[in-house]
């Protein structure tokens, strides 16, 4: 009989049929380009030793993998080979060893060299190719994102984490190594970007529904917030279900990244913050999901913690942390004015340091630890030291600036006033010159000597309004005006546009 009929009569799979031929251990005769065997070779087919039956559909064949099994629907958990098969893949390793050893030894040659240099040059021409780089990434796209092979890639992550034996293995890896993977995660912080592509996606919905005053990753103390309005005090966590874990989906996250989701939001909660959190297959079904009851909360949060900005405001309670520059002391200090200045065409730096960032404009003034003088923002650089004060320390030390990246210029910032030292620690920790952060806006820093120039711009224009006292009505009237020591009107020019504003200005029109 022909091969086909033999492989049909006995259930012979057909690549075992040709090896068991290529072993001798089944005789067969070509007539032509066909192949012709008698049945009684048959008899030398031997459960176990040349083929493994399938016990579910009773095909013959060298081994019992997991794709046949699973196409069956069996139970088999592993590949099962027959005795023929394990000395036929014995004997291919051997082989490949010999020929490995054959090759190393042919390239050791002066014409092996030769080749090597030659496939090397080909290799690197053909990786620097951008063409050939965007098919192979765009076929590695298209097979990744395949609903087989995303379904394959969930059963996989779900069965390897549900596996007793490998979290066994994961975790005495942390415990032999917990210096090294410390310092391999703290080099990684400062090279890797934060924000995931479903956090980005998510902060475009809020812009495009009018969300406005959220911060992409904020830095609050010991914490970085993935979007956080500080005047309203609310923060918003976007977590992927991977790594943060989701009932939902089936995934325990991992462990350390839970233990600081929990850590994180005890911390906050216990300072007045509002913490929501956004689950990634939410965003899937929804990217619209929570965004009109942030837009609510945030409505309502700020109207009440404005209230109790004002009576603090007004109350004199309203201090901030400065140092003063004879005892070098940090003690918190009153604020005694609010300057607002407009600011839509002035650059804005965003300086980051190990402890937090700021915004700045570009002729905000902060202090150079190594000077000790102040330097404007535009020219500071990355690995400059600059005068800083943690939250949770009470002296000076220097903070190491990591980043400084142009942002996009704002309508409005504000300066504050501080009796006597006229300089500000933010609370990213820097140490600014006469200037501090309200609710997380950015702020225009201009030193203190302006206040002096106003004063003599002021005598100055009152000299000229006494001699042309008609003329300058509306002056004599503004300038009777007291306003932070010296009279100041609109009339004077940039430096009252809009100008230092009182107690009762700056309450009435705050958030304007």
């Amino acid at each position: 009989m022909t091969k086909n009929q033999f492989c049909r009569e006995f259930h012979l799979e057909h690549q075992w049929f040709t090896t068991l031929v290529n072993r001798g251990v089944l005789s067969i005769e070509r007539k032509g380009i066909r192949l012709f065997i008698d049945p009684s070779e048959a008899s030398k087919l031997i459960e176990g030793k040349t083929f493994i039956s399938c016990p579910k559909c009773g095909k013959k064949m060298g081994v019992l993998s997991k794709v046949h099994t699973r196409m069956c629907g069996g139970e088999i958990g592993c590949d099962v080979p027959c005795e023929l098969h394990s000395q036929n893949r014995m004997r291919s390793e051997e082989e490949k060893q010999k020929q490995s050893e054959t090759l190393k030894k042919r390239f050791q040659t002066p014409e092996g060299q030769e080749t090597r240099k030659v496939i090397s040059e080909a290799s690197l021409r053909l990786n620097s190719d951008p063409a050939f780089i965007e098919r192979k990434r765009e076929k590695a796209r298209v097979i990744q994102n395949t609903p087989e092979m995303k379904a394959l890639h969930r059963k996989q992550t779900k069965e390897m984490w549900a596996d007793p034996v490998h979290k066994g293995k994961i975790k005495a890896y942390q415990e032999a190594n917990k210096e090294k993977i410390a310092a391999s995660a703290a080099k990684a912080k400062l090279h890797r970007s934060k924000t995931s592509s479903g956090h980005v996606r998510y902060k475009e919905e809020m812009v495009k529904s009018g969300i406005v005053g959220f911060t992409s990753e904020y830095q609050f103390h010991y914490y970085a917030i993935d979007e956080a309005d500080p005047l309203a005090r609310i923060a918003v966590e976007i977590d992927g279900c991977y790594w943060h874990g989701c009932e939902e989906c089936g995934f325990e996250g991992v462990p350390y990244i839970r233990n600081t989701d929990k850590r994180k939001e005890t911390y906050l909660r216990n300072r007045g913050w509002l913490v929501l959190r956004v689950k990634e297959h939410d965003l899937l079904k929804n990217p619209q999901h929570m965004i009109s009851m942030i837009k609510e909360l945030q409505q309502k949060r700020r109207q009440a913690n404005i209230h109790k900005l004002r009576e603090s405001f007004t109350s004199g309670e309203l201090k901030v942390r400065s140092i003063n520059p004879v005892t070098k002391a940090v003690a918190w200090s009153p604020v005694e004015e609010v300057c607002r200045h407009r600011t839509p065409d002035k650059k804005m730096y965003e300086v980051q340091t190990e402890v937090g960032s700021s915004t700045f404009t570009e002729d905000h003034s902060v202090f150079s630890w190594d000077r000790g003088d102040t330097v404007r923002t535009s020219d500071v650089k990355p690995g400059q030291a600059l005068i800083g004060i943690p939250f949770n320390k009470s002296e000076a030390e220097p903070l190491q600036v990591s980043k400084v990246e142009e942002r996009p210029s704002e309508p409005y910032t504000y300066d504050l006033s501080v009796p006597g030292d006229n300089n500000f620690v933010l609370d990213s920790g820097i140490l600014a010159h006469n200037t501090y952060s309200v609710g997380g806006v950015s702020l225009d820093i201009e030193k203190s000597s302006k206040y002096e120039s106003m004063k003599n711009n002021f005598i100055q224009e009152w000299d000229k309004a006494r001699d042309l006292a008609k003329q300058s009505i509306k002056i004599v009237v503004g300038l009777s005006q007291p306003r932070y020591g010296v009279g100041i009107s609109s009339a004077l020019g940039p430096y009252s546009r809009p100008g230092v504003q009182s107690r009762r200005n700056f309450i009435s029109g705050f958030g304007a």
